[in-house]
């Protein structure tokens, strides 16, 4: 942070903290597309880096015997709280952006970054504890 290192790679929130009080700079978001918390750098994607999306995120998940009318409840209450008033006056916690899913998409998006995940967990030289 004092001009010590050339290249970082920091968590968004680390970044977010220091971007005003330093000389640094971004120049690319580690996701897809730029993040409206920090709107300047391009997403790598962008910058030609192809599918690179994001290192971290969450979802709520519900027994598979859960009833269809409990998930869609559930589901509009996550998006009624995302939505929220109270919550656009707090704002998001630094380096974190909320973008509420319906559920199969969520599905689809666990479906589609599961083999990928698979792969790096098989690559030599990670183990199992």
């Amino acid at each position: 942070m004092k001009g010590q290192v050339q290249r970082f790679i920091p968590d968004l929130a680390v970044m977010l903290s220091t971007r005003k009080a330093s000389t640094n700079r971004g120049f690319a978001a580690m996701s897809a597309k730029r993040t409206p918390l920090a709107p300047e750098p391009p997403g790598m994607t962008e910058s030609g880096v192809p599918r690179c999306g994001p290192l971290a995120w969450f979802g709520a998940l519900t027994p598979a015997s859960t009833p269809q009318e409990e998930i869609v409840t559930i589901n509009a209450a996550s998006h009624q709280t995302a939505e929220s008033r109270e919550r656009g006056e707090r704002g998001d916690a630094p380096g974190v952006a909320l973008e509420p899913q319906s559920p199969p998409r969520a599905l689809g998006r666990f479906a589609s970054e599961t083999p990928g995940w698979a792969r790096a967990i098989r690559a030599p030289g990670v183990e199992r504890e």
